[in-house]
């Protein structure tokens, strides 16, 4: 667990009218997941030639705009 996934899920204990830190686990996982959910598009393969042999290298496309709307939540 990073500071940012922390600050996010202790924000979720104050709207709560009590806090069980036995859960910050599952509550880790579960935000991981949907920030994965929202910023990950899948993966595409291109390639790359490297002197002149081609090597396909996979890249991960990214939601550029939920990836910033994520950030945004941490630093306010």
């Amino acid at each position: 667990m990073n500071l940012p996934l922390l600050k996010l899920v202790t924000e979720q204990f104050e709207v709560e009218s009590s806090a069980d830190l036995a859960t910050v686990p599952e509550r880790a996982a579960r935000l991981l997941a949907e920030i994965a959910d929202d910023g990950i598009l899948g993966w595409e393969n291109q390639p790359l030639d490297v002197f002149g042999t081609d090597i396909i290298i996979p890249l991960l496309r990214l939601n550029n705009g939920a990836i910033s709307r994520w950030r945004a939540a941490v630093v306010e």
